[in-house]
């Protein structure tokens, strides 16, 4: 496989939600031909869970989600800058502009490098179906009315509300979860769940 065609398999399956640029090449060529390994690795990749959690008496649930204590793109020693930019500021960049020479993902762009990160947070911040049970019947014990949602991080572009800037109104909480995670609740008062859930048009 020339080094062109390696790189489009590497950008296709990473925006896909896996990251392939540990495999060997051999590995690669068993991907490309065998589209249900894909599948299936897209389903295991896709067994995630959002929590939605609501006060007795109360309207407005919490987004229920793990807190993210691990480098997100740990390959990158600048992260969540690029190589090189330092002196900029890491909230907004141009997502079309190129990336660096230096990036050690050899993504194509910064916009690239950003799809990549925003689901590196995603999948890090759902539970998987054994962590969902646990947090459940702890936040049932506790009191909550708990709903859960499947999510495939390797399909969904959403950015959830506890990795977004603070707005007026929002409230959080941070309770000890099952295995000592942090559990990280969210909700806005003036905002219902299905607005909470909608998708967010810009990157951050």
């Amino acid at each position: 496989m020339n080094s062109d065609r390696l790189s489009d398999v590497r950008r296709r399956d990473r925006l896909r939600g896996i990251d392939v640029s540990d495999l060997d090449r051999s590995t690669l060529r068993g991907l490309m031909g065998s589209e249900a390994t894909r599948v299936k690795i897209l389903r295991l990749a896709g067994c995630r869970a959002l929590l939605w959690a609501r006060e007795r008496g109360s309207g407005a649930s919490y987004e229920v989600s793990k807190g993210v204590d691990r480098p997100l793109q740990a390959r990158c020693a600048s992260a969540p800058r690029c190589p090189g930019d330092a002196e900029r500021d890491p909230a907004w960049v141009d997502p079309a502009e190129e990336a660096p020479a230096g990036c050690p993902y050899a993504f194509h762009d910064r916009g690239e490098c950003l799809e990549h990160r925003n689901r590196q947070a995603l999948e890090a911040a759902l539970f998987t179906p054994s962590e969902a049970r646990r947090t459940r019947g702890l936040l049932e014990a506790l009191g909550y009315e708990v709903e859960e949602e499947a999510v495939e991080p390797a399909l969904d572009d959403r950015i959830l509300a506890a990795h977004r800037a603070p707005t007026p109104g929002r409230q959080v909480r941070v309770l000890g979860g099952p295995g000592g995670a942090a559990l990280v609740l969210v909700r806005s008062g003036r905002r219902s769940r299905s607005a909470a859930r909608g998708r967010v048009g810009g990157r951050s």
